[in-house]
């Protein structure tokens, strides 16, 4: 039995997720993740990271270019965040 990752159709009772799913999971977002997810299966590891960010349009932005001088070139370092809006 082949799983597919990223759909509402285990959810759902069975002959309602037929007609539901590829709907809901469009709506939810959950088909553009399993396609960008589908688009990484061939990514080298070492690269993965870098592809994974550009395909979310994940960015990351300093406050103040002094706070990069906070950060830790080699050695252990705790990374503490939030979501924006809670959660």
């Amino acid at each position: 039995m082949t799983t597919t990752p990223f759909t509402c159709a285990d959810l759902l009772p069975g002959g309602v997720s037929t007609l539901l799913a590829p709907l809901l999971d469009r709506v939810v977002g959950l088909r553009a993740l399993r396609r960008a997810y589908e688009a990484g299966e061939s990514v080298p590891a070492e690269t993965f990271p870098k592809f994974a960010l550009n395909r979310l349009a994940i960015t990351a932005a300093l406050a103040n270019s002094a706070d990069l001088s906070r950060i830790p070139a080699t050695g252990p370092l705790l990374v503490v965040s939030n979501h924006p809006h809670g959660a």
